[in-house]
This record gives structure tokens, sequence and C-alpha cells, in this order.
């Protein structure tokens, strides 16, 4: 019985210095503009373990009547999701133009993102990440923030 005890005690002692059981959490942001010609509503849901982001997922809903402002907004938005995907990886994405709408969902996988390239190619994103060139929640949310979005 002693000897099950210090194995238990043990393996609590590993998982403890180990990091295993970091607490993992999801922060949504949310931003709604109104310009004059079009509107946009975002929501950012930013997966975490710790302080490191994971992941995040973003769907993007563009509404306007002038279809040349979407049909530019859909140019722009495939070109920066494809340039980052293979400049920096961990890029999947999916863009719909419906002709009243564009909706773009992207999800960046930081496990498979090369966030030092991005760091060393931006050095405005030194300040968004911790000394392991990994995002950190707090990065992730002031970025969105400073879009104007609120983040729960």
């Amino acid at each position: 019985m002693k000897k099950m005890m210090s194995v238990l005690l043990l393996c609590v002692c590993i998982g403890i210095v180990s990091g295993c059981g970091a607490k993992k959490k999801t922060v949504e942001c949310t931003v709604t503009q109104t310009l004059s010609n079009y509107k946009l509503n975002a929501t950012y849901k930013i997966y975490a373990t710790g302080d490191v982001v994971d992941k995040v997922e973003t769907v993007e809903v563009v509404e306007s009547s002038d279809t040349s402002i979407l049909k530019q907004l859909e140019t722009q938005v495939t070109t920066q999701y494809e340039d980052n995907n293979k400049k920096y990886g961990g890029t999947d994405y999916k863009i719909t133009n419906n002709g009243s709408k564009l909706e773009s969902k992207v999800t960046i996988d930081y496990s498979k993102f090369d966030m030092e390239k991005m760091v060393s190619d931006n050095s405005a994103m030194k300040s968004l990440v911790n000394k392991k060139n990994r995002l950190t929640v707090k990065g992730a949310t002031s970025l969105y923030e400073t879009m104007g979005a609120t983040c729960k």
C-alpha cells in the first residue's frame, strides 16, 4: 500500500511539474461595424491552453447591396489568406459570396503556423507573442480589440 501511495504521489508531482493540466479556455471576440456601403459582423473564437493560443476560428460576414464592393473584398481576403498560408502555413479558409453577402470562415492552427517567421516579417507582432514566439491570449484579444471587437 505504501508503495502504491508513493507511485501515485510521484505521478501527481510529475503532472504538476510538466504542466499537465494547464487549463483549456475559449475567448470569444465579436465586432459589428456599419460603414456607408457595407456592414461587417465578425466572431473570433480563440482556443488556448493556459495563456498560449492553440487555434483561432473566425467567421466574418459582410453585407452590401453593392456587388462590386463584395467582389473587391472577396479578392482582397482570398489573396491575403492564400499569401499567409503559403508563407506561414496552418490556415484553412472558405469564402462564399452570394451577391449580397460575403462570408469568410477561417481557422488558423498555431501548432502548424510559423509564428517565428511572422514575427520576423512583421515586427509589430512581437508584442503579441511570448518569449517562445507563441501567440498569447492577451496578444490576440488586444489585436481584435484594436479592430473594435469586444472580447469575453
